[in-house]
């Protein structure tokens, strides 16, 4: 590498891609490179031999550095490392880096109160890196439980220009502490998504940090605000999880001070939620929300939210509130100048009206139905959490046009009964084609399985997805066949060891898309449950896209089985 630099001196940008390098920038010549203060982009991706991307000195040589990538390393422990393990006076500042872009570092870890990105040695506080051009910032598949990028105690102009912050894939359990949001004064844009652990986007970590928040005004100067399916969010600004009880024991103490507490979005134009099941609100403390610039609110698969939040909301300029509960659903606007009376009114009004073509039925507005739905298409059964509830299949006839079934956030052990028990609905069910479930933790099986007859409904269903059923141990009993079925994708069931059986899979005659990703049991997807070889094999005619990602235990497709 360091010949290659050689010969390019006038070298701007440098990417690595796919190499077996242990370094770019080889400690004993790094002072040597002067080409190293020439380069404004640094792109590093595939060097699954790199366990640090650069030393302090090399840090150091990098100047006029605007945009730096690192991508798909898989030993890449730090960015900066400590050559000397000597103090480095002055720290290390990327004085002109614009954007930053971290994804699939599985080794790049940060635990709370240390991390290894700013901090070689953690007794050490003069080897650190400061930011204070950053502009854009990208954390993607990243394992840390906070963001690794933060310092305990970072200096005031670190991240004073950040405009763009993108969190996605990552493992992070909480985001933005306080101490960190206070110096985020140009932060115009956040989105986070696909963060399957995160609980809380803003927290305060000690009795300090929520002794300021209660006792004052906090501004945070976002202008879009987007948060994208995270299946754990509870609140979007909340204590630090582990002073969770300490805060507990002081906030009804406070309750009537939270009722002066101010937190002002003074730049917040957008608003989007989508696909967080289990927030129930923005905030559970009694805070006043002021909104002065809000124009625009998403609220889309929130089943729970039913109400914003429990204080005080002031936003004088909205002009649009969309409160859906599905991406597909026809465009609904109901707009009044209170989020909390918008939200609630949109749930009344999803109970009632009979001409809507998609509906939620949940454990409240159940005993008010007696009426039949003639146009509803899609149906949404949640919310029935109760222990030992019952799923409420007769219900079902009261939707003959029903296409697509949504079963979600509920504790049903089953779903649709065995065939031989429900004798008397025979034709009054509407033969849906879409069927989708999702975080149901206490199903065992979608199908009752003590029948000698086929499962019902299943030769019809042309769609199937199942999502975050951590004890679903069979997807369907053997007798099952989905004759119709072109699409099937199961996501996130540990508990899953295959996927059907041989007698199911020699039924999946139309089956066009195979999705399975994260299911960390599954040895094999056909399950030969004889042992023996199956006559004439399995062919999957139609077969043409399959997708396994995630799924450490696999070991065959099919045992003793020949598929095509």
């Amino acid at each position: 590498m360091y010949t290659l630099l050689e010969r390019f001196p006038r070298l701007s940008e440098l990417r690595v891609k796919d190499s077996s390098f242990e370094e770019i920038f080889p400690s004993p010549i790094v002072h040597q490179i002067q080409q190293l203060h020439n380069l404004t982009v640094l792109k590093v991706s595939q060097c699954h031999r790199l366990i640090y991307l650069m030393t302090n000195s090399a840090a150091k040589s990098l100047v006029n550095l605007e945009t730096l990538e690192i991508d798909d390393c898989n030993k890449m422990e730090k960015i900066v490392k400590n050559e000397n393990n000597d103090d480095v006076e002055g720290g290390i500042t990327f004085c002109v880096l614009r954007r930053l872009k971290l994804n699939s570092l599985p080794r790049l870890k940060a635990e709370e109160h240390k991390t290894d990105f700013n901090i070689e040695d953690p007794a050490t506080n003069n080897h650190k890196v400061s930011f204070p051009g950053l502009e854009i910032l990208e954390l993607y598949s990243l394992n840390s439980l906070v963001p690794l990028i933060w310092d305990d105690k970072p200096s005031h102009n670190s991240f004073s220009n950040l405009k763009t912050l993108s969190v996605s894939s990552c493992d992070i359990v909480k985001l933005v502490p306080l101490h960190v949001l206070k110096y985020l004064n140009n932060l115009e844009e956040l989105e986070v998504k696909f963060c399957d652990m995160l609980e809380t986007v803003f927290y305060f970590e000690d009795l300090n940090d929520y002794k300021e928040i209660v006792s004052s005004s906090m501004a945070v100067p976002l202008k879009e605000l987007r948060l994208i399916y995270l299946p754990k969010l509870k609140n979007v600004l909340a204590p630090s999880i582990c002073h969770q009880n300490q805060i507990e024991e002081i906030i009804p103490r406070q309750e009537e001070d939270n009722e002066d507490t101010e937190i002002i979005f003074s730049k917040l134009e957008l608003l989007e939620l989508d696909g967080l099941p289990r927030l129930k609100r923005f905030c559970s403390q009694n805070y006043t929300f002021k909104f002065p610039l809000l124009q625009s609110v998403t609220i889309t698969e929130c089943p729970q939210l039913t109400t914003f939040c429990s204080g005080a909301i002031h936003a004088p300029q909205l002009q649009n509130v969309r409160v859906t509960r599905a991406r597909e659903e026809s465009h609904i606007d109901i707009w009044m100048n209170d989020l909390n009376t918008t939200i609630q009114r949109r749930f009344t009004i999803q109970e009632v009206i009979s001409t809507t073509k998609s509906m939620a039925l949940n454990a409240k507005n159940i005993t008010m139905i007696g009426d039949v739905f003639p146009r509803v298409r899609a149906l949404y059964v949640e919310s029935f959490t109760d222990k030992g509830v019952t799923f409420p299949y007769s219900f079902l006839e009261r939707f003959p046009k029903l296409d697509k079934l949504y079963v979600e956030h509920s504790s049903f052990g089953e779903i649709f009964p065995s065939q031989d028990q429900i004798l008397d609905f025979m034709g009054k069910i509407p033969p849906f084609e879409e069927l989708h479930i999702a975080y149901l933790d206490q199903l065992k099986s979608t199908w009752k399985d003590d029948s000698q007859l086929p499962p019902i409904h299943q030769n019809l269903i042309k769609s199937l997805e199942v999502e975050s059923c951590h004890s679903l141990v069979k997807l369907a009993p053997s007798s099952a066949s989905f004759q119709n079925l072109w699409y099937l994708s199961i996501s996130r069931c540990h508990q899953l060891v295959y996927l059907v059986t041989s007698s199911t899979a020699k039924s999946l005659m139309s089956l066009e898309c195979l999705r399975i990703n994260d299911c960390k049991k599954m040895e094999e997807i056909v399950l030969n449950e004889n042992n023996e070889g199956v006559e004439g094999g399995i062919t999957l005619n139609r077969l043409r896209w399959i997708e396994l990602i995630d799924m450490p235990s696999l070991k065959m497709i099919v045992g003793n089985t020949r598929v095509v």
